[in-house]
């Protein structure tokens, strides 16, 4: 067996050999990703959010993911509107303190 020690020094991870011990990197690029699609969609998804969160599973590299989206008015004057992607794994730890990415979405009259 591989030790976890012998394998970044080879900087070869196989993440299908140890799933687990990618798990951080997968969700980080799957809230990049869901970010990103969510501030390309229009004005009315974003707003709905307000009301309406958006849940979802995904199952990346045999590993399920739980996904949420949130908005926010983080000023409500300038109608800047701050969308939230939180992604776990479901295990113990990620679910209390998930991987979260955000970024300002503004709302045009």
């Amino acid at each position: 067996m591989i030790l976890c020690n012998e394998l970044l020094k080879s900087k070869t991870i196989h993440f299908n050999f140890y799933p687990k011990f990618a798990t951080p990197i997968i969700a980080g690029q799957i809230a990049e990703k869901e970010l990103q699609s969510y501030m390309s969609k229009g004005p009315e998804v974003i707003s709905r959010l307000f009301s309406e969160s958006d849940h979802r599973f995904m199952t990346q590299n045999e590993v399920k993911y739980q996904l949420l989206v949130n908005a926010f008015y983080d000023d409500k004057k300038k109608k800047e509107v701050r969308v939230l992607i939180t992604v776990d794994d479901l295990g113990f730890w990620s679910t209390l303190i998930p991987l979260c990415r955000d970024d300002f979405y503004y709302l045009n009259d």
